[in-house]
């Protein structure tokens, strides 16, 4: 993420990934690196810490919960620079595919943004 490789991000992914956040929106494979794609082009000095804090089998998958902390440095409509953090839990579910683990899906359980600090409103479903 942070050499604003995307490339490398979809192809962990499986050709049928799907994130289901937790205002029920449900993105693509393609929406979601669409997501990453703007991200590091408007983040600077960014930074992505994923800690995995549980991992469950479940027959041929594997269960990760991660906690994700995303931060850096986005210039506003005012044109000044504003710390920006992203603090997300999800459930992500891997597959071996062959010797190669492919991600099939995240369902993110709990998203919170802040701006300078101070909490920003997450989007409601559409």
């Amino acid at each position: 993420f942070k050499r604003k490789d995307i490339s490398s991000i979809g192809n962990m992914m499986a050709p049928t990934f799907v994130a289901h956040l937790d205002n029920g929106m449900e993105m693509s494979k393609e929406k979601v690196l669409a997501d990453y794609r703007t991200q590091v082009s408007m983040i600077k000095d960014l930074v992505w810490i994923r800690t995995v804090t549980k991992t469950v089998r479940k027959g041929a998958t594997v269960v990760a919960t991660v906690n994700g902390n995303v931060k850096g440095i986005i210039v506003g409509p005012d044109k000044k620079p504003h710390k920006f953090e992203l603090v997300a839990t999800a459930d992500d579910s891997w597959q071996l595919n062959g010797t190669k683990w492919l991600l099939l899906r995240t369902n993110v359980t709990k998203r919170n943004a802040f701006m300078d600090g101070k909490a920003m409103r997450m989007p409601a479903a559409k």
